[in-house]
């Protein structure tokens, strides 16, 4: 399944607005062609999908070669919330 291809892959970006964006893209993108019955186009649809899924595994597996602090919004409720980074 493709889109559970694509929703996994973004599990595999450390960083929150990454992973965030190819799961909103995605999401987007089967909602845009979800009332499509125009098999042509969604054909090409699949296809570009398909080329994104590689993108996204590639572009995951770089970034996680290169890990970064977590962000503020990352950080576990019930920990309290402080404008200071704990370090």
């Amino acid at each position: 399944n493709l889109y559970r291809a694509l929703l996994r892959s973004a599990r595999l970006f450390s960083n929150y607005n990454f992973r965030n964006y190819v799961a909103r893209r995605s999401t987007d993108a089967f909602r845009e062609f979800k009332t499509c019955t125009d098999t042509a186009a969604l054909e090409q649809a699949y296809q570009k999908g398909l080329k994104e899924l590689g993108v996204a595994r590639r572009q995951g597996k770089i970034d996680g070669m290169y890990r970064s602090e977590r962000l503020v919004v990352e950080s576990g409720a019930g920990t309290g919330y402080s404008v200071y980074r704990n370090k």
